[in-house]
């Protein structure tokens, strides 16, 4: 017995030998049936590897269901998994063992081998059994969930419990022995004879099977038992000559091919007792094992252990299991707030120009709360004085000029019209106005009030605080805008979307460190002057007081960040080209209506309609007519011929292809022309980008944008000067306060929110400010893609925010297949508008609730991202706006359906965390699939009142189920009245209104979901493909004046009609939606004949598949006929 190192062994002694430097560890044992020679295996089993290099593995884990995005750990959800795995004794590939010293090193030849997964010295989970020399077996069977857990360790690294072992068997040298057979001689002859013939002869095969049955039944007894039947055979075959004859000549004695004959059969009497000198091989064994880990350490040098794990969950669909996608993780999108970053447009097609994909998957465009949300989102550009929104156009069809600023000089603090070369354009500034110290809090520009409320909640309480601050911005221009302009005249641009906010230094008293929180302001605008009111609360009134009032009380002052927007001018000439990645695409064979206007050199196929000549880079194909009978037949037998250039020939230098038709007749009786060829060649043109749409994108000269100019100007009035314009009031009225040191207040506990309970509800948590009065924050419990608003007018209003495009490159293996929405918040409408109502119990009596998102600008929150997603798409990118997020994805144009699948059954999950300043975390669900919100703006429903009924209208492309109409009025409270109706799929219903109201909105169940992409309308990217007929009809063979060719897709009703000219092939446009183009490019087309005399006739609808047959059909009289 050997024991060492997870080796086992019984018979000879093996040592560890490594050969060479650099060679293998192997375990040796002398041959003894060779000097210099040694048997070898490797210490341990290993993997197996397929031919390219894989290692073969599979754990295939079945989880009771997909994990949510958060959930960052499947081990809680593992229910069984099914185990796959190839391991060996061979060596692995390239590290054989050589004859590095002398000797000779051959491996073990296995007897049996036996291959375990096991825990050590319990019964094995599998095993499988093999022989030869490098044995190899394959391990499969089901595990359960705790042993998946420890296959999984493994896989990570780590000790599992688990190990793979191999028990082998194997052959020594010859041992000298004696095999003792006993029993009756007749019972041996007769259990013979019942399987040899009926002229008592018996084959080899036969004759072994019967020594075989007499062993098993005890006829015939060994003594002592044998290892092998072949070794009781061998003998008894030497002691049979007593009762069978072998009549095969010249064979050995055990060769397969031998029969034999019966003798007579012996007296019963007669006893089998005979001993027979044998030789056989020692049986030896050993056994080598390893832990899992340790074997399945090759998996980590692959980046994507994708390849060996899968992972299946129930399908949420039906069916048994579908695939979980994996788990990814991201941050969120860079803002590129560098100086002077390359504007990288992507543009989609749209309505004679282009516009930006990120405006084109803008839920709602005209409803930009103001210039802050624009400069809090993740598509903004910089530039020296201005960022560039991602909300590009470029009208090209018509062209229309507009009078607007140029932006690209950034040299000068004005700008050109483009469209009045005279006129100019500058950015207004804002200055904060000064009071005057002799100014009555009234009248003064500036103002800081303060009053008492009560006391804080918490060990250190304070009295509550409930502060104001007022202050007056000045719009006007830059002394060093007018110092430039000189004489000239210049006009501001408009202000739009014009926000103004308070940014407040403090210390955070948990860190020490300096900090800065942004208020928005409520503003008032009076001409060229702003008023702006911050409202603050506790011991943020106390912290503006010393920031406002002091000098230096902070690392920086207090500052009044102001922000405005405005549209202009960007030229293609001094930015990168931008990318139009939707539309335009096209696959086409090149058509010429002439012979001339061929290329001299064809790179790719072009087709000449007036000859029916199809030229390639190495040659030409014609589509020749077929022959006319009226001239009569010709040499040789009548047919019609496609000409064809040899396509190893030079292009030009035909060569005739004939094809026999039938014989000469009557030309009244025109026959059919036989062996036709439909395809003589197929031709599918690639997908490519249209010449004609690279011309027109080439003209774009210019492009207009939004520009989001952001200023900060210092807030600070000494108290000491101004003692008047900082007051208290209270019930008394208001008193002065001047300069107070235990008002002011240099650091606080930072925490912005806290949470309301008693609001939380399934699709929301409600969080109120700390910081200002009658500010909440609205936490949604998913986002998932949501609907057009209906300020985005009829052709996309209500419809989802779901882009389908293709991108190319020019090399079409990586051609990209994008899939792009939008997501916003999953709360319904009217779960919304109740929100407001329950908040106002909340709210100071003078305030209105206002509703904040996370990724509203004012709370400042950060953003990550965890994504579950398949195989073979790429990370998703995300861009985070004011209101939600843009998504997008791609996947290679071969998986592209695959991808589809996934949309409409599991969809994509994911999630994002949302982490405030003060150190609030919250995590919202993000969901990819066919179940749609919104839109955000009014929902799907809207209602109309009339007299004594509303008209409840639904807008999209499923049925809504209205349980209630909430009717308002003004000054009233908010009535329910019960509907539980169903409202069709863009239909209305009425129901009674009993109450006044003058406005009323309804109460909805989500739809359910479970539509395909084309059922909800998606805007998904059309591709203009064609068929060429290739017309080889002879008219005249055939009485025919004219024929009318109508294509349509398959299994629609949209008919393209072309008409047919003798001699003259036609090229006839077909546009399919991209999935369509992707999926099955099938078309239907129909012939109408007309004749010169008799009524006209129309063939029936023919199939004609482009992906299989080509993009050129040869249309025959046989096909039509």
């Amino acid at each position: 017995m050997d024991r060492a190192n997870g080796i086992k062994a019984e018979g000879p002694r093996w040592e560890e030998r490594q050969l060479g430097s650099d060679g293998p560890q192997l375990l040796i044992t002398p041959d003894p049936s060779a000097q210099s020679r040694f048997l070898y295996l490797p210490p341990a089993p290993r993997l197996s590897y397929m031919t390219d290099g894989k290692p073969i593995f599979s754990l295939i884990v079945v989880l009771t269901r997909s994990p949510q995005a958060e959930e960052t750990s499947i081990l809680p959800l593992i229910d069984h998994s099914l185990f796959n795995a190839s391991f060996t004794v061979a060596l692995k590939k390239g590290t054989g063992a050589e004859e590095s010293d002398g000797n000779e090193y051959v491996p073990l030849l296995a007897h049996a081998a036996t291959f375990s997964l096991s825990p050590p010295g319990e019964n094995p989970l599998a095993t499988a059994d093999a022989a030869g020399p490098n044995a190899t077996a394959t391990l499969g069977c089901t595990l359960t969930r705790y042993d998946t857990i420890r296959v999984l360790t493994a896989i990570d690294g780590q000790d599992s419990g688990l190990e793979v072992g191999v028990h082998i068997e194997f052959k020594g040298r010859e041992i000298a022995r004696a095999i003792h057979l006993t029993g009756k001689w007749a019972d041996v002859y007769d259990a013979i004879a019942d399987r040899a013939g009926a002229n008592k002869k018996i084959a080899f095969p036969g004759l072994k099977t019967a020594v075989t049955a007499m062993l098993a039944d005890g006829t015939l007894t060994c003594t002592p038992p044998a290892r092998e039947d072949a070794e009781v055979f061998a003998a008894f075959m030497r002691a049979a000559p007593f009762i069978i004859s072998k009549d095969s000549e010249g064979l050995p004695p055990l060769d397969q091919r031998n029969t034999y004959g019966l003798r007579n059969r012996p007296n019963a009497a007669l006893p089998l007792d005979v001993t027979i000198a044998s030789s056989v091989p020692a049986m030896y064994q050993i056994d080598i094992s390893a832990p899992l880990n340790d074997i399945l350490e090759p998996l980590e040098t692959f980046n994507d252990l994708g390849r060996f794990i899968r992972l299946v969950a129930p399908s949420t669909s039906g069916g048994d299991y579908a695939e979980v996608p994996r788990l990814t993780k991201g941050g969120r999108a860079a803002t590129s707030r560098d100086m002077n970053p390359p504007l990288n447009l992507k543009l989609a097609l749209s309505n004679g120009g282009a516009r930006s994909l990120s405006l084109e998957t803008m839920a709602d465009s005209r409803n930009v709360p103001d210039s802050r949300a624009l400069l809090f989102s993740d598509t903004l550009v910089r530039r020296q004085q201005y960022y560039l929104a991602n909300d590009a156009i470029i009208q090209i069809n018509p062209p229309i000029a507009l009078s607007l600023p140029i932006l690209d000089d950034e040299s000068q603090p004005y700008w050109r019209d483009r469209l009045i070369r005279t006129k100019y354009w500058y950015a207004p500034v804002f200055t904060v106005v000064p009071p005057s110290p002799s100014q009555t809090a009234d009248t003064s520009p500036f103002l800081f009030s303060f009053t008492q409320n009560g006391v804080t909640a918490g060990p250190n309480p304070q009295p509550g605080l409930n502060g104001t601050v007022r202050f007056t911005l000045q719009k006007g221009m830059s002394p060093e805008t007018a110092k430039q302009l000189g004489n000239s005249t210049a006009v501001a641009v408009p202000t739009d979307g014009l926000a103004v906010s308070l940014e407040l230094p403090f210390r955070d008293e948990a860190t020490g460190a300096s900090r800065t929180q942004l208020f928005p302001a409520k503003i008032e605008v009076s001409g060229d002057q702003v008023v702006g009111t911050v409202e603050l609360l506790d011991s943020w009134v106390r912290l503006c007081y010393g920031a406002l009032a002091y000098a230096d009380f902070q690392a920086q002052p207090c500052r009044v960040a102001v922000s405005y927007s405005f549209r202009g001018y960007i030229t293609v000439e001094a930015n990168p080209f931008p990318e139009v990645l939707m539309g335009g695409k096209i696959a086409q064979i090149a058509t010429v209506q002439r012979a001339d206007l061929v290329p001299q050199v064809v790179q790719k196929p072009v087709f000449d309609l007036s000859s029916g000549n199809l030229h390639l880079a190495a040659g030409m194909m014609r589509y020749m007519p077929e022959p006319s009978i009226a001239s009569g037949p010709p040499a040789a037998a009548r047919g019609f011929r496609i000409g064809a250039s040899s396509l190893s020939s030079p292009a030009g230098t035909a060569t005739a292809v004939a094809f026999a038709a039938a014989a000469a007749a009557p030309a009244a009786a025109v026959p059919p022309v036989a062996a036709q060829i439909q395809n003589p060649l197929v031709i599918r043109p690639n997908l490519e980008y249209s010449p004609a749409f690279n011309s027109m994108i080439a003209e774009a000269k210019y492009i207009t944008t939004t520009a989001v100019r952001e200023q900060r100007v210092d807030l600070l009035f000494s108290c000491s000067t101004f003692a008047t314009l900082y007051i208290q009031t209270g019930p008394n009225g208001s008193t002065p306060i001047g300069c107070q040191t235990a008002l002011r207040l240099g650091e606080t506990p930072y925490k912005q929110f806290e949470e309301i309970p008693a609001l939380a509800d399934a699709s929301y948590r409600v969080y109120r400010s700390l910081q200002q009065p009658g500010r909440f924050l609205i936490t949604p419990a998913t986002y998932r893609i949501t609907r057009y608003g209906p300020s985005e007018g009829p052709g996309k209003a209500y419809r989802p925010v779901i882009l389908l495009y293709g991108v190319l490159n020019a090399d079409p293996t990586k051609n990209r297949y994008f899939f792009r929405a939008s997501l916003q918040p999953d709360i319904p409408y009217g779960t919304w508008r109740q929100l407001q109502e329950k908040l106002i119990p909340y709210a100071p009596s003078e305030y209105v609730p206002q509703l904040e998102l996370p990724t509203d600008p004012a709370v400042q929150a950060s953003t990550s991202y965890v994504w579950h997603v398949p195989q073979g798409l790429d990370q998703p990118e995300i861009d985070e706006l004011w209101d939600g997020f843009q998504f997008s994805v791609s996947a290679n144009l071969e998986n592209a359906l695959l991808f589809r699948t996934l949309i409409e059954t599991t969809g994509i999950s994911g999630s994002v965390q949302f982490k405030c300043p003060d150190g609030l975390t919250i995590n919202s669900q993000l969901n990819i699939d066919t179940v749609v919100a919104g839109p955000w703006s009014g929902g799907p429903i809207t209602v109309s009142l009339g007299s004594g009924v509303a008209t409840i209208s639904n807008n999209i492309e499923q049925p809504l189920n209205v349980t209630d109409l909430v009717a308002e009025s003004a000054g009233a409270a908010s009535q329910r009245l019960a509907v539980n109706a169903q409202v069709p799929a863009h239909g209305e219903i009425q129901t009674p209104l009993t109450v006044a109201a003058s406005e009323a909105y309804a109460m909805y169940l989500p739809p359910p979901g479970g539509l395909t992409l084309e059922e909800l309308d998606v805007f998904s990217e059309d591709i203009v493909t064609h068929v060429i007929f290739a017309n080889q009809i002879t008219y005249g063979n055939h009485s025919l004046t004219s024929l009318q060719v109508q294509v349509r897709l398959i299994n629609t009703t949209h008919v393209v009609t072309s008409e047919l000219t003798e001699g003259q092939s036609a090229s006839v446009d077909i546009t399919l939606p991209l999935a369509t183009y992707l999926e099955s490019q099938k078309i239907q087309f129909q012939v109408t004949k007309t004749f010169s005399s008799g009524p006209a006739t129309t063939t029936g609808w023919l199939d004609w598949d482009l992906t299989a047959n080509g993009n050129i059909l040869s249309l025959t009289w046989n096909m039509i006929q």
